[in-house]
């Protein structure tokens, strides 16, 4: 085994070590199905380059964001700012008393946007391709933590919410004996998926 000063004299050894480079600058925006950024106006943004410096600002009018003076390479863009408006089903999701969703300010202005196709079907191209250097289709939920909750506590939301007329709980929500809590829940979340149109 050979030591760092060793493997740095080696006549073949070509590596070349550079100080990071700064004074760049990336531009980007975000679109819905129809190109349009106007959505996503005011959205705040955080930025991190490869040296781990963070910057930070607010999408202008057309959802146009900007980073000058950045080090070489590639950045990584987070839009986690948590959603603080005033529509009551979104603040009633993020504070009632069990399992309350964390839901970011991106969340909420997505679904405020339109489908280009009313089936909800992905789109193959975009307008706003045509403007770009690189164009990258994305969906919200890559933005998004996702937060399951345990096996006993969906059973706890199912009893209080799920129940027949008379009180008792829907059998189809009840643990099979053969079940275990884990497979109870995969069950569930299978069903809950299949409701939204999401079960593969």
């Amino acid at each position: 085994m050979t030591t760092l000063d060793e493997e740095l004299k080696h006549p073949l050894n070509n590596r070349m070590f550079t100080c990071p480079v700064q004074g760049k600058w990336t531009s980007f925006q975000l679109v819905d199905e129809f190109g349009e950024g106007a959505p996503y106006a005011g959205l705040p943004y955080k930025i991190i380059d490869t040296e781990g410096y963070t910057y930070t600002g607010k999408l202008d009018g057309t959802g146009k964001g900007k980073v000058d003076n950045h080090f070489a390479g590639p950045i990584a863009l987070t839009l986690e700012d948590k959603y603080q408006g005033n529509n009551g089903f979104y603040a009633y999701l993020q504070q009632r008393l069990h399992c309350p969703l964390p839901i970011i300010e991106l969340q909420v202005r997505a679904e405020q946007t339109r489908y280009y196709h009313k089936d909800g079907s992905r789109t193959q191209s975009n307008p706003a391709q045509a403007c770009a250097d690189f164009f990258c289709q994305v969906e919200v939920r890559h933005f998004v933590e996702h937060v399951i909750p345990p096996p006993e506590q969906l059973e706890f939301l199912l009893a209080q919410s799920l129940k027949e007329a008379d009180g008792t709980l829907a059998e189809r929500w009840q643990a099979h004996p053969e079940e275990t809590p884990t497979a109870h829940f995969q069950r569930i979340y299978q069903t809950a998926q299949f409701w939204q149109g999401d079960a593969s």
